[in-house]
């Protein structure tokens, strides 16, 4: 039976791990292409001179670093960026998450195209990079949100843990230097 279950778990250790780097190759990729729209939002700020133009190049600041929060909140601001993302955050009350955040630079867009800073070609030009900037928010908290299917991963893990632990019993029963067959055992078991 051990060789049996040392097959399946190797067959869904593989799988989950090609899953997982797959998932973590799609987020690199989106968020590739959420820092080259942001990159193509400011130069088209720059070429279509829309003023004010600072609050505008400070909201996508500070709406890339809520997404980073929202994202991976364990996983603490820099030290030298806490303060100035604060005063970004004082600067746009009411703004509080990457949404609120991508929603008022539509508005912006709107204001100075009825302030007629705008035509509507550069107009068109901001706007479709709005919609690239929350295609990519949206792909990356379409991968936060998605975990494996339940019933796989209990599956997985019930399999390579009766595999572990045959393991251990087996290698625990070896007649040939119990106490390092123990350690073997137990490590291997563990790193399961």
């Amino acid at each position: 039976m051990l060789p049996l279950l040392g097959i399946a778990a190797s067959v869904l250790i593989g799988f989950r791990f090609s899953q997982a780097y797959a998932r973590w190759w799609e987020a690199r990729t989106l968020w590739g292409q959420l820092r080259n729209a942001s990159r193509a939002w400011t130069t088209a700020l720059l070429a279509l001179a829309v003023e004010p133009l600072q609050p505008l190049l400070e909201r996508q600041v500070l709406l890339v670093w809520s997404l980073v929060a929202e994202l991976r909140p364990s996983v603490p601001c820099p030290l030298a960026l806490t303060l100035p993302l604060e005063q970004l955050r004082q600067s746009f009350p009411g703004e509080g998450g990457s949404q609120a955040l991508l929603d008022a630079q539509a508005r912006a867009v709107a204001v100075a195209y009825g302030d007629g800073q705008l035509e509507p070609t550069g107009r068109g030009v901001l706007s479709e990079r709005l919609r690239d900037i929350g295609n990519a928010i949206g792909g990356l908290e379409r991968i936060r949100a998605q975990p494996f299917p339940a019933a796989m991963a209990l599956f997985s893990r019930l399999v390579v843990w009766l595999f572990a632990w045959l393991m251990f019993l087996r290698l625990e029963a070896a007649p040939t230097t119990p106490t390092i067959g123990n350690a073997v055992a137990f490590a291997l078991m563990a790193g399961y």
